[in-house]
């Protein structure tokens, strides 16, 4: 293969699989179509002029960097197609128009804020104190956040009831304040609540303590000043007067892309109880989630992709739709890196730097791979590469304070594969700073590699990936309780205090906790478990705690009981319908609160039998 290889996947209508061949770069800038068949061209984005070209950075890079077979690159060119193909995002139109409530606690501020902009946008000024002449000044403000905007409840003074006043001119007079203008807006700053308009009003019109309320939707709010008003927490639509430009660049027409999405089912936050995992909640430095009554909510007007969600989920309940989880794998199912690879990743523009410093030469044992968002990757997304043969991770850009989620998944599988292997792979670097060093090839420290390309979700891959590493790595058991996440520990049971009523069952979407109805015991199998607490906040008789740590041992990966119980058997018929210990703490309940007047001991019944000798005890 050359240097600068424009290279096209191709399969004409009548072959029966695809091709790459070698495609003239001058074709992408030109009145010429690509050949028939085309369906993805390697090369960066920008070289294809106005024309709508399936592109592939990656192939691109590849091409020109790397030694890559013929056959390795069309495997990995039918990855990137199959990639781009399947990328799931929803995008929608959102038309803000120029319009906005402004309020203020100066009214010199709103005459120049409406001096300089009355003409360009459509402004409700809001005093909230002072005189402004012609606006009434707001006594009680309430503003709050709606689905189509924000949503404000003003409560204006109002002395004048404008359909009764017959303008006679009685009232200007005898204001001894001075108070009532020529369009009957009084100045309550100046006014002593005197009463003579009121007096001398021939038509009853003034009353000094008449009140208004008008409710005014509007899609901003512009504040001018220290006005008193509660605001809601961590609005986009709420500009301060240093942050103006924010609002002028919401006006117009934008496509909003939803790139984040949440899969509820394996989300281990739970809405009814307000309890649970709040890993994306404290990661994303945007405020685009939010907490609803039926789970977690992305507001993708806010949301600008950073991908810090994403990578600190444990669970995967956050994906990435322009590179899912299941993508991920599925990409190096079709496209499998040797053993001892170095693979780069970085965004498009990112590892272009390299390419135009590097396009020279050549790059042995190395693999480019564009990813939209590199920092959304998770520590299963590394563990994964390199159980597949990957030898060093080099993410390619700049470290920005919003990059701490990213940064964890780093350290934690640097940490994992340093106690079981004694490698550090993943580095973090600046297109700037890479060395020729950096590249150099390393062995792989595994004889064998992971083979497991499916997906059930992230948690389950990860302990099927960290099971899979100490299987095949030469250190012993060890525990770790240091330098790991948060989201991996234990679950301890106080049995004396666990009533068996299996409530932590019913908030553990990720099955961590189960039950096993031969023997009515409590199961825990702590690699699945994230440490999010909901077992610990919902259990009745506070049995269960957290412990901290990663126990890379063979226990950690299989189920431990928690509790376990005798059955309760129905004297009757002899069916199992409980637990003898969950029986004993109803029936303790029961009689401790005197809610049953009648023989408990028709609880001793399975709930057939139980309708029976209640209805048998009635007839008597």
């Amino acid at each position: 293969m050359k240097h600068n290889l424009i290279l096209g996947l191709i399969k004409p209508p009548s072959a029966s699989s695809f091709t790459l061949k070698r495609i003239n770069p001058g074709l992408l800038n030109s009145e010429e179509d690509l050949p028939d068949g085309t369906v993805l061209v390697g090369a960066f984005s920008n070289m294809t002029g106005e024309k709508d070209w399936v592109v592939s950075p990656t192939l691109k890079l590849n091409a020109d960097l790397c030694d890559l077979s013929h056959d390795s690159l069309l495997d990995l060119a039918m990855a990137e197609q199959k990639r781009l193909a399947e990328e799931v995002v929803k995008s929608h139109l959102l038309e803000s128009r120029a319009e906005a409530v402004v309020i203020s606690d100066s009214p010199e501020k709103m005459r120049r804020f409406l001096d300089d902009l009355a003409g360009v946008i459509d402004i409700k000024p809001i005093l909230t104190r002072g005189y402004g002449h012609e606006w009434p000044v707001a006594e009680e403000l309430e503003l709050s956040e709606g689905s189509k905007g924000l949503n404000l409840s003003v409560a204006y003074r109002l002395p004048v009831e404008q359909g009764l006043c017959s303008y006679c001119g009685a009232c200007g007079p005898a204001c001894p304040q001075g108070c009532l203008d020529e369009d009957l807006n009084l100045d309550f700053s100046r006014c002593d609540r005197c009463g003579e308009c009121t007096r001398v009003c021939p038509e009853g019109a003034i009353d000094i303590h008449r009140m208004e309320r008008v409710e005014l939707l509007t899609p901003a709010v512009v504040i001018l000043g220290n006005p008193e008003i509660a605001l809601p927490r961590n609005s986009r639509r709420i500009y301060r007067e240093d942050a103006l430009r924010n609002f002028f660049s919401t006006i117009g027409v934008h496509r909003i892309d939803e790139a984040i999405l949440h899969v509820q089912r394996i989300c281990q936050y739970h809405p009814r109880l307000d309890v649970g995992c709040s890993q994306c909640l404290d990661a994303c430095p945007h405020d685009a989630i939010s907490r609803t009554e039926t789970g977690l909510l992305i507001d993708h007007e806010r949301c600008a992709e950073c991908g810090a969600c994403v990578a600190v989920c444990p669970t995967g309940a956050m994906q990435y739709g322009r590179f899912s989880d299941r993508s991920f794998l599925d990409y190096f199912s079709h496209f499998r890196p040797v053993s001892g690879t170095t693979l780069v990743i970085g965004t498009e523009s990112s590892l272009k730097k390299i390419w135009w410093r590097e396009n020279q030469r050549r790059f042995p044992d190395c693999l480019f791979l564009v990813h939209p968002q590199p920092l959304a990757l998770n520590a299963m997304h590394l563990l994964f590469l390199f159980a597949i043969g990957v030898s060093r991770i080099i993410v390619v850009g700049r470290r920005h304070s919003s990059d701490q989620p990213f940064w964890e998944q780093i350290r934690f599988v640097n940490t994992i594969l340093g106690w079981l292997v004694g490698m550090e792979p993943c580095s973090v670097h600046e297109p700037e700073n890479l060395s020729k060093d950096t590249f150099k090839p390393v062995a792989h420290p595994l004889k064998v590699l992971y083979k497991d390309f499916g997906l059930g979700d992230r948690r389950e891959k990860t302990a099927s990936i960290l099971r899979f590493l100490l299987d095949f790595s030469p250190q012993k058991k060890t525990l770790l309780q240091r330098e790991v996440p948060a989201t991996y520990g234990w679950v301890l049971c106080d049995t004396e205090a666990c009533t068996g009523c299996v409530a932590c069952l019913n908030v553990c979407s990720l099955e961590a906790l189960k039950a096993d109805p031969e023997d009515f015991s409590v199961v825990f199998t702590p690699v699945r478990c994230i440490q999010c607490g909901a077992c610990v906040t919902v259990c009745p008789g506070d049995a269960l705690t957290l412990k901290h740590g990663l126990g890379l041992g063979h226990d950690f990966f299989g189920p431990q009981t928690l509790f376990t119980d005798e059955p309760m058997v129905c004297k009757e018929c002899g069916k199992v319908f409980g637990s003898k210990k969950s029986f004993e703490h109803v029936i303790k309940l029961l009689e401790t609160g005197r809610v049953m007047e009648f023989d408990t001991s028709v609880l001793q019944y399975c709930e057939t039998c139980r309708a029976i000798k209640i209805f048998e005890s009635m007839d008597r």
